[in-house]
């Protein structure tokens, strides 16, 4: 089944949990997307909402939403994820907001 997690199947297979549907409802405050600070390796976020999705790279308390996914567009980065102190691009937190409610599909590779 698309909507079925790993943990939900027992020895045989069978399905013994909920299913998701791969869609995360998402609206005016700031949802994290991310639960630790490891550095970001990839992300991936496609807009299957009726109102533009934004996105910030750190922490919603002082967020700068700069990146605008349009309805139905999406949008893909790779991270920092494995380069030096010097280097790294400082994406460890996501948050994703929208003026209204939207939907969203997401992939996180954390490093």
């Amino acid at each position: 089944h698309q909507g079925a997690y790993w943990e939900d199947m027992d020895d045989d297979w069978d399905l013994l949990g909920e299913t998701w549907s791969g869609y995360l409802e998402i609206g005016t405050s700031g949802i994290q997307l991310t639960e630790n600070s490891d550095n970001l390796a990839f992300l991936y976020i496609k807009n299957f909402g009726a109102s533009k999705v934004i996105v910030s790279l750190q922490e919603d308390v002082s967020a700068k939403y700069l990146i605008t996914i349009p309805v139905n567009g999406s949008v893909h980065l790779r991270g920092a994820a494995g380069l030096s102190a010097a280097t790294n691009l400082g994406c460890d937190e996501v948050f994703v907001k929208s003026a209204a409610k939207s939907q969203i599909e997401w992939i996180i590779a954390k490093g």
